[in-house]
């Protein structure tokens, strides 16, 4: 199953900031005046939240989801990972394993938060800026674990490249009340009980009178 994806990124996942950003310490980021839109439609399932990021000096970092007031911790890593590379690369939860709880859902069309927080001076050369506000940070580490709630936060220019990746869930749903099945009349609406069971009337033949004439061996006109 395709994997979509939204935050800092297009839909394929590519990072689509070209700047170096640092936070030259411990610090916790998320989007502000940006909008990070949760692509589809109904239920999308997460099975991702990542950075693209490279280590200068060692840290770890942990991602989080939440509403867009803040106030609803709707995901997050189940643990803090190690940044490795010299290189940016999308580092972080991978997979659903990896994320709690497990399973849980985005809703499509809805905006949300997407929160990175590092240990220590957390390094990109994709990240974005812009005007004061598009980017909110807190100097917290929160890579233990995050709160119900996010801290009080100041506003920044800059954006990490952070992304959300999302698939329907599997399975979905089958509407069969226009389609044809077994057990069910085609001229009920789809209708289904042990009344109407193939057994008690499928094949059913209707009995006809009618007149015939014959012209020849075997050759009848019906009227």
């Amino acid at each position: 199953m395709a994997t979509t994806y939204f935050g800092l990124c297009d839909s394929a996942g590519n990072p689509t900031g070209a700047a170096a950003g640092n936070t030259g310490g411990a610090e916790t980021d998320w989007n502000g005046t940006q909008t990070y839109t949760c692509p589809g439609s109904g239920s999308q399932t997460i099975v991702e939240i990542s950075a693209d990021l490279k280590n200068v000096t060692n840290y770890n970092v942990r991602l989080a989801i939440y509403n867009t007031a803040g106030m609803t911790l709707i995901a997050q890593g189940t643990a803090a990972v190690a940044v490795s590379g010299a290189a940016d690369s999308w580092q972080g939860h991978i997979g659903q394993a990896n994320i709690t709880p497990n399973p849980v859902t985005l809703t499509g069309g809805t905006n949300y938060l997407i929160v990175v927080s590092a240990s220590g001076d957390m390094q990109t050369d994709h990240a974005v800026t812009g005007a004061s506000g598009v980017g909110v940070f807190a100097s917290v580490d929160e890579t233990a674990g995050y709160p119900a709630n996010l801290p009080a936060s100041s506003n920044t220019t800059l954006l990490f490249p952070v992304r959300v990746g999302v698939q329907p869930p599997a399975g979905g749903q089958v509407n069969l009340g226009t389609s044809f099945h077994p057990g069910a009349s085609p001229g009920l609406g789809g209708i289904s009980s042990a009344r109407f069971q193939p057994s008690n009337w499928w094949p059913y033949s209707i009995p006809l009178s009618v007149t015939s004439t014959q012209l020849g061996d075997n050759i009848y006109v019906l009227p």
